[in-house]
């Protein structure tokens, strides 16, 4: 887009005029397309951020013409501010023509079809009618060029292709999660309960010895756990509040998620869950506190220690919550060590040290002296622009390619000279790349030598990547091999492969590296990498400075550090994994107060057995023994049904793991382990004040 203080690049879309009633959308000001206007060209609807940022918001902005590449523009519309598509970056929706190729080719794979489906029809169905009716057209249609294969329509639910096929999955393992961890926390306000009412059994005979009957005091101490519930919802959700906005800064390159927020249905389960807790993990201890006989209570004024079905109880709940926890800790360690093997994979160059300036020009004049230059070198204002940067003060290389962030459909057929077929051949790509591109992000070039200006004027010259050379010339030097584009029919000029460069995972690190071939080029929307002195940061205003002075059309759409752009591929997987470890570690920290907590009470209830057998010559290790025997007795029984339930649960991560197995017994045994140690020194408190009991001061106590 042209005008205004300088030129800026625009994420848009073409869309056919029954878009957008398709989606059930339409314009808050002007009007959508009309059918006679799909393909007349040069009519546009904005969104209502970009109609706000560029425009003023300005009514009047309807019925107006804005410069798109060089072009006026008719704007008939305005979207309103909650609608986004296909991604919240899109700011504009355009009709653009068909080209003659769009016309007339039916291999044409350029327009993605969105579709609803009828009432009752499920995406299988929908799957198996276009895979019919796919191959219908194939007879129809023929493909006269066998290289091009056969071409089928994939049905995807919209909400998988915004946000990927396994986030849903995470988030539905990440609410298992969050409610193993409440599961934890009402297995210890249980006990905790348990406790407290033990202690205040002289206070409630008292209550019942005056006319209390039992209704009452089950809703004296239900009314007293609800309370204690609701002010544990409130503080918990101004908690959530304050780290929601923590995990949207630092979880920004995950779809969707600056639409998290705590809203009227949050607020409402919040409550909800507080309410079922409080009723399901109180009412037990209520009901056992309430059923206590009043004369026992005051007779032995409420010292009584705990009965054996109370004790039994508490040593349930410690089973349950340590089971739970090592559930939590054995997803924990898989996810943890599927980064730590993501992290060991090589990306086959060096994000640190480099600058990412994503550029993009207007078109060139539509003149034979600019189609000329365009045919011979590509763009020529970009060569200029990184040249400029090479010409930085502390830019030690700059280098270009079209997209260096590896999103599209790998969509390239070639033929060699010999012509045999190879396998998998859909798996391929090609990219435009300038003279020092290599150098400047740091990939090694293993066989050959790297592109250099002259090969701009040169005969068609290629460069591929280790896995083009395994694919198409294995077990030969690849140096000096000929391909051309498309299938055996085709009639492209042969290319000469002068360099093999190593593999780069720039689609991530979980994708493996796909077969790349790289044409020297100069396209008018280019990523440019600069490799600095080390300032990365000190460059950013230098560099745009040197993009202005080259081209003054230019628009920078985006600068930031190679390593942060890189790491966006992998912002999920890392929220995940710390999400979840997060949420083993609470466990595991309730856990350990849990069993505290029952160990500590133990020793308080039986300080009179615990003297007697010491007067009776039992040494102060045999109490410690005791103590630590009967808790780690507990957390015994709870590793060993935490292990069966995380062998049984953690299949679901298989969709989530890299590089170890669902079931990696390293990662399932550890959560085990970690836990045993946790309990061991939750014991060892306990046990000491075991092993320092008098035993005449205990039998006086009595």
């Amino acid at each position: 887009m042209l005008g205004g203080d300088e030129p800026e690049r625009l994420s848009g879309e073409d869309i056919s005029a029954n878009m957008l009633p398709l989606l059930g959308a339409k314009p808050m000001l002007g009007r959508n397309l009309m059918p006679d206007e799909e393909w007349r060209g040069q009519i546009a609807i904005l969104s209502y951020g970009l109609w706000q940022r560029r425009f003023g918001g300005r009514p009047e902005i309807i019925g107006e013409n804005i410069e798109l590449d060089g072009k006026p523009t008719h704007v008939i519309g305005v979207m309103p501010r909650d609608f986004f598509f296909p991604t919240r970056a899109t700011e504009i929706w355009m009709s653009s023509p068909l080209t003659e190729r769009e016309k007339t080719q039916r291999t044409q794979d350029t327009w993605r079809v969105v579709g609803r489906l009828r009432p009752g029809v499920t995406f299988a169905q929908a799957q198996v009618e276009m895979n019919a009716i796919g191959d219908r057209l194939a007879q129809e249609y023929p493909v006269n060029d066998p290289g091009f294969g056969g071409y089928g329509v994939n049905v995807v639910p919209m909400l998988a292709q915004v946000v990927g096929a396994t986030l849903p999955l995470a988030l539905w393992i990440l609410l298992g999660a969050v409610s193993f961890v409440l599961a934890i926390a009402c297995v210890n306000v249980a006990n905790l309960l348990l406790v407290r009412g033990a202690a205040r059994g002289h206070e409630l005979a008292i209550r019942t010895a005056l006319g209390a009957g039992r209704g009452r005091l089950l809703r004296q101490l239900l009314i007293e756990n609800l309370l204690l519930s609701g002010a544990s919802a409130v503080v918990g959700t101004l908690l959530a509040a304050g780290l929601m906005r923590v995990l949207i800064a630092w979880a920004a390159g995950i779809p969707r998620i600056d639409e998290i927020r705590i809203d009227g249905d949050v607020l409402a389960f919040t409550g909800a869950v507080a309410v079922v807790a409080a009723l399901l993990f109180g009412l037990a201890p209520a009901w056992r506190t309430s059923r206590r006989d009043p004369i026992d209570a005051l007779r032995d004024g409420g010292r009584r220690g705990a009965t054996r079905s109370m004790t039994r109880l508490r040593g349930v709940l410690v089973v349950a919550e340590c089971a739970l926890a090592v559930v939590l800790l054995a997803g924990a360690g898989l996810l943890v060590r599927s980064l730590l093997r993501l992290n060991e994979v090589d990306a086959g160059f060096r994000p640190a040290g480099a600058l990412l300036v994503r550029v993009a020009l207007p078109p060139l004049p539509q003149t034979s002296e600019a189609q000329a230059q365009s045919r011979r070198r590509g763009d020529e204002r970009m060569m200029r622009i990184v040249e400029r940067m090479n010409s930085v003060p502390g830019v030690r290389k700059a280098g270009a390619i079209r997209d260096f962030v590896f999103t599209k459909n790998p969509d390239w057929v070639i033929t060699t000279e010999d012509g045999s077929p190879v396998e998998g051949e859909g798996e391929l790509t090609g990219e435009y790349v300038g003279p020092a591109f290599f150098a400047a992000v740091g990939a090694t070039v293993v066989a050959g030598r790297e592109f250099t200006d002259r090969d701009f004027n040169a005969p068609a010259v290629v460069m591929i990547n280790e896995s083009f050379a395994r694919r198409y010339f294995p077990g030969v030097n690849a140096v000096g091999k000929r391909f051309r584009e498309g299938g055996p029919t085709s009639r492209d000029s042969w290319m000469t492969v002068i360099g093999v460069v190593h593999d780069m995972h720039r689609g991530g690190l979980e994708r493996h590296a796909l077969p790349e071939f790289y044409m020297p080029w100069y396209a008018r929307n280019m990523d440019i990498i600069v490799r600095t002195d080390g300032n990365v940061a000190g460059l950013t205003s230098a560099v745009r400075q040197a993009v202005r002075d080259a081209e003054p059309h230019a628009a920078i759409t985006r600068v930031l550090p190679l390593a942060d752009e890189f790491g966006d591929t992998s912002t999920q997987r890392r929220l995940q994994t710390v999400l979840l470890a997060a949420f083993s570690l609470l466990a595991l920290m309730m856990s350990a107060v849990g069993i505290y907590g029952v160990m500590y009470y133990l020793v308080a209830s039986r300080t009179q057995e615990i003297g007697v057998r010491m007067a009776l010559g039992a040494r102060a290790s045999d109490a410690t023994r005791l103590v630590i025997g009967e808790g780690m007795s507990l957390a015994l029984g709870g590793v060993a049904l935490g292990l069966a339930g995380a062998l049984a649960l953690t299949g679901l991560l298989s969709r989530m793991v890299f590089g170890v197995s669902a079931r990696d017994p390293f990662s399932i045994g550890s959560g085990g382990l970690v836990l045993l140690i946790v309990a061991l020194v939750a014991c060892w408190f306990p046990a000491r004040q075991a092993a320092r009991i008098d035993p005449m001061t205990a039998l006086r106590r009595e």
